[in-house]
């Protein structure tokens, strides 16, 4: 039985997908040597991600940043001055497909979700797109994110594919020193 994901993805995400042809120069990123590109049941995809130790199966992903910026209006003045109080955590939006080996339920990749939700701890992540945001020098290459919400999705007409839905935000470690 052949699975058509670009269908599923369609169906589901509403999003056109297609599998990739990896070159000969597969390459991977620079800040953490994350690869640009997997396979996953036979079929290639770009921009894996490892969450906690675990490949993420057909992953997109999706990242949000957003700044605290108090605007002070000035008397006879046009505009508004800006200051930049803070930078909030990034939020990373990955959306994906288990694909069931010979179209049965993927149960053991489902499993494998639920797992790393039930973890309730910060998380390593390893994604070409992440580790832009993520490894900074200052934070000694902190990779870590929490998953904050999780969702399987309703899969109508495919019964060896299930949708998956994870909300993160980064998570920096900080040390507090008491004086």
């Amino acid at each position: 039985m052949i699975l058509d994901v670009a269908a599923a993805y369609q169906a589901i995400f509403g999003i056109k997908h297609f599998e990739v042809e990896i070159p000969k120069q597969a390459q991977a990123s620079n800040l953490n040597a994350s690869p640009f590109y997997a396979i996953d049941k036979g079929r290639n995809y770009f921009f894996p991600v490892k969450l906690g130790g675990v490949q993420l199966p057909l992953p997109l992903v999706r990242i949000q940043g957003k700044k605290n910026v108090v605007e002070t209006t000035m008397v006879n003045r046009e505009g508004t001055v800006k200051e930049l109080i803070s930078t909030d955590d990034y939020r990373i939006s990955i959306r994906g497909l288990c694909v069931g080996a010979n179209g049965l339920w993927p149960e053991d990749e489902v499993g494998r979700l639920q797992k790393l939700y039930a973890l309730n701890e910060s998380l390593s992540i390893s994604c070409p797109l992440t580790d832009i945001y993520l490894i900074k020098p200052d934070r000694d290459g902190s990779d870590k994110a929490v998953i904050i919400d999780f969702e399987i999705m309703e899969t109508k007409g495919f019964q060896g594919i299930v949708g998956y839905r994870m909300e993160l935000i980064s998570d920096n470690p900080y040390s507090l020193t008491l004086e």
